[in-house]
């Protein structure tokens, strides 16, 4: 994972800049964050692709797994992720 989500967005104070290396996962977190609510993968999925291209015939199935993976974040409801305040 890409230098464990960026430190954990800089230990959850955010302000990580965006590049070609930043994953998906650490922007998705960056996104949650600041939305500060919980937010369904169609809300997610065209923030992430303004953010970094990538390659897949279905991003929203992939950011969903990504998702469903992370120990950062947590499922509310069907298609709904809210980040967990550590």
């Amino acid at each position: 994972m890409y230098n464990t989500s960026c430190n954990l967005l800089t230990t959850m104070g955010v302000k990580t800049k965006t590049n070609s290396n930043t994953s998906i996962h650490a922007i998705t977190l960056k996104i949650l964050k600041e939305h500060n609510k919980p937010m369904t993968i169609k809300e997610i999925t065209p923030l992430v692709l303004k953010q970094k291209k990538f390659s897949g015939k279905n991003p929203r199935q992939s950011i969903s797994s990504i998702l469903q993976r992370s120990q950062y974040v947590k499922r509310v409801s069907k298609g709904t992720f809210q980040l967990i305040n550590n």
